[in-house]
C-alpha cells in the first residue's frame, strides 16, 4: 500500500504483511430537522484522557528506517507542541565507491538480477547502518547530522590494508574496505541463494559490530585507561583489553566482544550522557481551542535494544538480538460532556484537526495531520459518521524533515462509523465523545480516536460544530 519497496522477504529477516480498505460507505444523507433541542447541561467532572487503542509497527523495511528523532518536526512548527527524549538526530551518509558494483556484479547494467541483488544489498547496509549509530546518537546531548560512512576506497579515503574498517579523523569519514565489503557481498548473496539462515546472521552481525565500533570513533570515543593500538601514539581511542566493549580489540586476541554500546562506553564519548530505558518516547500535541478540551495528539513509543556478543576471536559469529519497533496511539485530554441529547443532524468540521502516526512498514513512525470532519444522524440507532481525509506526512527526505502529500490511490481518505449514545460514540476503529464549547453546547466539540489496523495507522482529532 502507499508506494512500491523493496521488503526482504526471505529467511528469517522479517514479516512481511500489507494494510487492507477501510469503510468505503459514504456519508449519511442528512435528515430533516426534527425542532430544536433542549439538552441537558453538561455534569461537572475532571479530565481525563481518552486513549486509543496501541499498533505496533517492526522496523523490517529496507528502504525505509523510522527515527522519529529525526522525522518529526520541531518544538513550536506549526503549532505543534513536540516532546522528544535525550538524543541527537544523525543521519549515516553512505557513499559507493564508483568501480565497487563493477567489482561485486560485473555487468550490473544489462542484468537485472545482478542490479536486484545490488539494490537489496545496498540498501540493507544502509538499515543496519541506521541502527548501528542509532546505538551511539540515542545518549547524544546534541545533534551530529550528517555523517559520512565511505564504502569502498575512494582516493584518499582508504584504509591501506589496516583492517575491516578504519575512521579518518581528517575528513570525519568512516570508511569501510573495499576488500571486506566484497567479501561480505559475496557470502550474503550466496546465503539468500541457498537460504542459509546461520550464514546470513554471520554476515549480519559482522558488519553490524563493525559499523557500531567505527561509529563510536566517529563520536569521539577515548578512554584513558584504553589502549593505543591502531590509534596512533598517545591516542587512546580502542577499550582496556578484557573489557569485552563494542569498540575494543578483544576479537583479536581470541576473546569475544560485545554487539551492544554498554554505559561504560558512553562515559568515553564526550557531550553523551547514558540513558538506560529501551524506549524512548515521542508526544505531539496541540492544545484545546475549547477550555473543555485540554490538549489532544499522539503518543510514539520507539523500542531499541541490541543484545549479545561476538564469538571468540571473531567480530560474528555470536548471538546477535536487534529488536527495534515504533508503537503509536492517539488521546484526547479534556471534561467530556455527560447526557448529550442530540435529535437532530449535526456536522462537525475542522482542517488538519486529526494527528497521527503511520505504522505500514512504507512509513513507520511518519507524523500524519490530515481534515476531520463529522456528520452525526439522529433516528432509532444514532449514528455518527468520521471521514479522515487530504493526508500530509512528516518526515526526512534527503536529510531534510518536512511536510509530504501522503494520499494515495489505495489508502488515504477514510470514513468510519460510529453507533451513538448519551455518553459519546463508538466503531470498530474509531470513537468519539461529546465536549462542551465556552458558549455552554455540550456537543460543541467532538473529540476523538482512530485505531486502524487495518490501514495501519493510529491518532486523534477534534472538530468544532458548524
Amino acid at each position: 500500500m502507499k508506494t512500491h519497496v523493496i521488503v526482504l522477504c526471505t529467511l528469517a529477516l522479517a514479516a512481511c504483511g500489507g494494510g487492507g480498505s477501510g469503510d468505503d460507505s459514504g456519508l449519511p444523507t442528512p435528515t430533516t430537522p426534527t425542532g430544536p433541542t433542549t439538552p441537558e447541561p453538561p455534569q461537572e467532572r475532571d479530565s481525563e484522557i481518552h486513549r486509543g487503542a496501541w499498533l505496533l509497527g517492526n522496523n523490517a523495511n529496507l528502504e525505509w528506517y523510522a527515527n522519529p528523532q529525526i522525522d518529526l518536526p520541531r518544538h513550536g512548527r506549526d503549532g505543534l507542541h513536540v516532546e522528544r527524549p535525550q538524543g541527537g538526530a544523525a543521519i549515516p551518509r553512505l557513499n559507493f565507491s564508483p568501480f565497487l558494483r563493477d567489482r561485486l556484479e560485473p555487468g550490473w547494467r544489462f542484468d537485472n538480477n545482478a542490479l536486484a541483488r545490488l539494490d537489496v544489498a545496498s540498501l540493507w547496509l544502509w538499515q543496519l547502518a541506521n541502527q548501528a549509530y542509532l546505538q551511539w546518537t540515542r545518549h547524544l546531548n546534541y545533534d551530529p547530522g550528517s555523517l559520512a560512512v565511505q564504502v569502498g576506497d575512494l582516493g584518499s579515503l582508504t584504509c591501506h590494508g589496516r583492517g575491516l574498517a578504519c575512521y579518518d579523523p581528517d575528513s570525519n569519514a568512516v570508511i569501510l574496505s573495499e576488500d571486506w565489503i566484497a567479501e561480505n557481498y559475496a557470502s550474503f548473496v550466496r546465503s539468500l541463494e541457498t537460504e542459509d539462515i546461520d550464514a546470513f546472521l554471520d554476515v549480519r552481525a559482522e558488519l553490524f559490530w563493525v559499523l557500531t565500533h567505527e561509529a563510536g570513533h566517529q563520536f569521539g570515543y577515548m578512554n584513558p585507561g584504553g589502549t593505543t593500538d591502531g590509534c596512533g601514539a598517545d591516542n587512546k581511542c580502542h577499550a582496556p583489553y578484557g573489557s569485552g566493549s563494542v569498540i575494543g580489540y578483544d576479537t583479536q586476541v581470541g576473546g569475544s566482544s560485545r554487539y551492544h554500546v554498554t554505559e561504560e562506553d558512553i562515559r568515553h564519548v564526550p557531550n553523551a550522557t547514558w540513558k538506560g530505558d529501551d524506549v524512548d518516547y515521542y508526544t505531539v500535541l496541540r492544545q484545546g481551542e475549547s477550555s473543555s478540551i485540554d490538549s489532544w495528539g499522539i503518543w510514539i513509543d520507539h523500542r531499541f535494544a541490541v543484545d549479545g556478543q561476538t564469538a571468540p576471536g571473531r567480530p560474528s559469529g555470536g548471538n546477535l538480538s536487534i529488536v527495534d519497533e515504533i508503537a503509536g496511539s492517539g488521546w484526547v485530554h479534556g471534561k467530556p460532556s455527560e447526557n448529550v441529547a442530540l435529535r437532530t443532524t449535526a456536522t462537525w468540521s475542522g482542517v488538519d484537526n486529526f494527528l497521527g502516526v503511520d505504522l505500514d512498514p512504507n512509513f513507520l513512525g511518519a507524523l500524519l495531520r490530515a481534515d476531520a470532519n463529522l456528520r452525526y444522524t439522529f433516528g432509532a440507532r444514532p449514528n455518527l459518521n468520521l471521514r479522515v481525509n487530504n493526508f500530509e506526512a512528516h518526515y526526512a527526505l534527503d536529510g531534510v524533515a518536512s511536510w509530504h502529500d501522503h494520499s494515495f490511490s489505495d489508502w488515504g481518505d477514510f470514513r468510519y462509523n460510529m453507533d451513538c449514545t448519551s455518553g459519546g460514540c463508538s466503531g470498530d476503529s474509531a470513537a468519539a465523545k461529546w465536549y462542551p464549547s465556552d458558549a455552554g453546547d455540550p456537543s460543541g466539540w467532538v473529540g476523538g480516536v482512530v485505531s486502524d489496523q487495518d490501514n495501519d495507522y493510529v491518532g486523534s482529532f477534534v472538530a468544532k460544530k458548524d
